[in-house]
């Protein structure tokens, strides 16, 4: 685990509490259970020559249909070693739309290793944090803030991603505005808010938007990775570096 990025984000929680507490007449459950939630990043995603994908979310949130009421009461209840070792885990367990973007990931690109977080650095709960528009502009706001942190604090260690898969429309404005800031005039949209390849050198990063696709049945927890990446992979092989990409 990044020690210096676990401490970084045990520092979000004061700055969250200050942006809430006006919110806290609209809704009790806002400044409730306010803990960071720790990004999970596979050692691999240390090495320096690994093929770094960050799969970024808007917010972590567990409820009673995922987990026992005792087990999600405790989650917060515990010490922090217990919330690293045990929560994160679970929660990467059920990250069931992650873990198949990554599958399919692996067809193409050389073994990536992951960095999973969220654009929302605490939990907020399902009712508050799950959706794009149920969340106040104010945390939204500050979750731009502390990622554009994030990524900068990821640059200085030499571990910005190569590959950013995007899982809400307000994380792609994030994360567009992101290199838009830091790299104008070098970012280029390949499909409009799904696909963006951005830098040169050493630093070159493609971000793709995901969107979950239909279904007879309605909407399912499987996403348009596959389709995304076969329409642009042409594009990606030739912005990536050659050692990242899966042989043919």
């Amino acid at each position: 685990m990044l020690t210096e990025l676990d401490k970084w984000y045990e520092t979000l929680v004061p700055e969250y509490l200050d942006v809430l507490e006006p919110l806290k007449n609209q809704n009790q459950l806002l400044t409730k259970n306010i803990v960071p939630c720790l990004p999970q990043v596979e050692p691999d995603y240390l090495k320096p020559d690994a093929f770094r994908v960050m799969h970024l979310g808007l917010n972590s949130y567990l409820s009673s249909r995922e987990y026992p009421p005792e087990f999600v009461r405790y989650e917060f209840e515990a010490h922090e070693d217990w919330w690293k070792e045990h929560i994160n885990e679970k929660i990467w367990n059920h990250h069931t739309q992650m873990n198949h973007v990554h599958q399919i990931s692996q067809k193409y690109f050389f073994e990536p290793a992951q960095y999973r977080t969220n654009v929302i650095k605490i939990y907020l709960g399902s009712s508050v944090g799950q959706k794009d528009f149920s969340v106040a502009r104010q945390v939204k706001d500050l979750a731009k803030k502390q990622t554009w942190e994030e990524l900068n604090l990821l640059s200085r260690m030499e571990l910005l991603p190569h590959l950013v898969f995007c899982y809400k429309p307000y994380v792609w404005e994030v994360v567009a505005g992101y290199l838009h800031h830091n790299l104008p005039g070098e970012t280029l949209e390949l499909e409009k808010n799904h696909v963006m390849i951005s830098g040169a050198g050493d630093w070159k990063v493609a971000v793709i938007q995901l969107l979950k696709e239909n279904s007879i049945m309605g909407l399912t927890d499987q996403t348009n990775v596959a389709s995304v990446l076969k329409a642009h992979i042409r594009s990606l092989e030739g912005h990536l570096l050659p050692r990242h990409l899966a042989a043919k």
